[in-house]
């Protein structure tokens, strides 16, 4: 049908974002394209540490400790403190973007809004950071309705300190704030917010693989 050649002409994000507009029929399509998508795509991503000639933190590294103002003005820490950290016992997966409101940014931002749920599931809390400043995020993040802050560096400290090239990169945490995974020039940044989101189902299923 033409309504059928339409949805396969677009692309991955396209549909996350389209399957998160209509609602009820999010849960179907996370059964039909997003699980054997996690499945297949589990390896296509690398850690920075492995690809040659790239820079970024170590796994099992220690996160600096840092606050960020977010969208709303708000300050967001980032600390192994529990008693400081804005998200204690949770997870964390940062992605840096380079300018908000450009098209491989809004893609980006809703793929990763589309998968807010997912991730949730997995306890994880999604952060958006960039140099632009909150207000310039606040209406990035107002006109997509994302519901995860986007946190401003203006001064870009925190890819000076990760010692951080790449233009796009994220980065996981583990609870106690060390880095458990990062990816850095990330080539395709619709499809990029499946790859942390299949590291973790990975994880996940890995104990039942001999059942």
């Amino acid at each position: 049908s033409s309504s059928g050649a339409t949805h396969s002409a677009l692309g991955p994000g396209a549909r996350l974002a389209r399957a998160h507009e209509g609602g009820a029929d999010m849960a179907c399509h996370w059964r039909r394209w997003l699980v054997p998508t996690l499945l297949w795509h589990t390896s296509a991503f690398v850690p920075a540490q492995s690809v040659e000639g790239s820079h970024g933190p170590e796994s099992g590294t220690l996160f600096p400790k840092v606050t960020f103002p977010d969208e709303t003005g708000r300050q967001v820490t980032i600390d192994p403190d529990k008693s400081l950290d804005s998200f204690p016992g949770k997870r964390l997966v940062l992605w840096w973007y380079p300018k908000a409101d450009t098209p491989g940014c809004t893609k980006e931002g809703k793929a990763f809004e589309a998968m807010n749920q997912a991730y949730s599931v997995h306890d994880v809390q999604i952060l958006g950071i960039s140099a632009d400043v909150p207000a310039d995020n606040k209406a990035f993040s107002d006109k997509y309705s994302f519901k995860y802050p986007l946190l401003s560096d203006v001064d870009r400290s925190l890819p000076a300190a990760l010692e951080v090239t790449s233009r796009r990169w994220a980065i996981l945490l583990n609870e106690d704030r060390t880095v458990e995974e990062f990816w850095t020039d990330i080539p395709d940044p619709e499809m990029f917010p499946v790859m942390p989101l299949s590291y973790l189902a990975a994880q996940k299923w890995a104990p039942h693989k001999e059942l």
